[in-house]
C-alpha cells in the first residue's frame, strides 16, 4: 500500500459520541486520525460511537459486547482472551458485564490515516480496495467490519501489541509503521471471510491450475475431485457456471494448445505430439483440434512456420 500523508489527514480528528438514552453528545476528541490504548476496561459506559474504525483486542478477562450498526441490527456476544472486533465508523456498541481482569487494546484510526486519497469518513469498502489493490474483493459477501474474531495463533495479538510499542515510542516514522500494521491485521481478517466465502471459486481455480499442469497425463475430473476431497456433481456444476464450459472441453482446449505450441517449436511429428498432450486416439486429437482451429495439424504447422 502507498503511503502518503498531507495536512488534510493530519489536522482530522476522531471524535466519539455517548448515548446516555436520551440524546447523544460529544465526550472526547482526538487528533491526528490515530489513536492506540492499553488498559483496563470497566463496564459501565453507555452505548458510544466514533467517528473512525475501531480495532480492538482482548488480552484478558471476559465481558459482554453489544454493537449497533447503522442499518439498527443489533448483535450481542461475549469477549475472552483472543476476540478481537472491528467496527465500522458510527457503530453504536458498548462493553458491560467486565470481569475484573478484563484488559484490552484499542486501536482508533480514519480511512484517511492509510490514504490521503481517501476522505475521513470514507466507506471501509474503499480502504479494503487499496489494501487489497492485487485481488477482487466483490465476492465477499460478508462485512469485515462490525464483527468479532478469533486470534487462533495470536499472530493477530502480536501486531496489536506491536503496534502499541510504536504508539507508544513514536519514534521518527512510527505513523508509518502504524499503518503497515493496520494493513496486516485487515489483510489477515480479511482472509479469515474469504476461504468460507470464496470457496466454491477456490476449488475451480485449484482445478484449473491443476489442469494446466498434468494435462499431458490420463486425468479426470473424477480422479481429481477424488485426491481433493470434492464432490464432483457439485464441482462439475461450479465448474461450468465460472468457466463457462465443462471440465472435459477445457482439458481438451488445453491439449489442443499445447500441441500447437509444440507443432510450431519442435521437429517431433504429429503422432508424438498427439502423445505428449495427453491423447491416447489420434482420431477424437484431430477432430477437436479441427473444430476449434478449422484446420488440421498438419496445415496449422506449415501455416506458422
Amino acid at each position: 500500500m502507498e503511503i502518503k500523508t498531507d495536512q488534510k489527514e493530519l489536522d482530522s480528528d476522531i471524535v466519539s459520541f455517548v448515548n446516555d438514552g436520551r440524546e447523544t453528545k460529544e465526550y472526547v476528541s482526538i487528533p491526528r486520525a490515530v489513536y492506540m490504548s492499553r488498559c483496563h476496561q470497566k463496564a459501565g459506559r453507555s452505548k458510544h460511537s466514533h467517528t473512525c474504525i475501531e480495532m480492538t483486542y482482548i488480552l484478558s478477562g471476559t465481558a459482554m459486547h453489544a454493537i449497533q450498526t447503522n442499518d439498527g441490527e443489533l448483535k450481542r456476544e461475549t469477549l475472552t482472551v483472543g476476540n478481537y472486533y472491528i467496527l465500522d465508523y458510527n457503530a453504536s456498541h458498548i462493553i458491560y458485564q467486565t470481569s475484573d481482569d478484563f484488559f484490552l487494546v484499542n486501536f482508533l484510526f480514519q480511512p484517511s490515516f492509510c490514504d490521503s486519497s481517501l476522505d475521513k469518513y470514507e466507506p471501509f469498502e474503499n480502504l479494503l480496495k487499496i489494501i487489497f489493490s492485487d485481488i477482487h474483493l466483490t465476492t465477499l459477501e460478508e462485512s469485515v467490519v462490525n464483527r468479532t474474531y478469533f486470534d487462533e495463533n495470536k499472530s493477530i495479538r502480536q501486531f496489536f501489541e506491536d503496534a502499541w510499542e510504536a504508539y507508544k515510542l513514536k519514534d521518527p516514522g512510527y505513523r508509518n509503521v502504524l499503518q503497515c500494521y493496520i494493513s496486516l491485521i485487515l489483510i489477515e481478517s480479511t482472509k479469515k471471510i474469504l476461504p468460507k466465502k470464496l470457496n466454491k471459486r477456490h476449488a475451480v481455480v485449484a482445478i484449473k491450475d491443476y489442469v494446466n499442469e498434468h494435462y499431458m497425463e490420463d486425468i479426470s475430473l473424477r480422479q481429481i475431485c477424488r485426491e481433493k476431497h470434492l464432490n464432483m456433481s457439485y464441482i462439475s456444476r461450479k465448474f461450468k457456471e465460472l468457466m463457462g464450459i465443462n471440465f472435459e472441453t477445457y482439458l481438451q482446449n488445453i491439449r489442443v494448445q499445447n500441441a500447437c505450441t509444440l507443432l510450431i517449436e519442435t521437429e517431433d511429428s504429429i503422432d508424438s505430439i498427439i502423445e505428449k498432450v495427453g491423447y491416447t486416439d489420434n482420431s477424437s486429437f484431430r477432430a477437436q483440434f479441427k473444430r476449434l482451429l478449422n484446420t488440421t495439424p498438419l496445415k496449422y504447422r506449415q501455416l506458422h512456420r
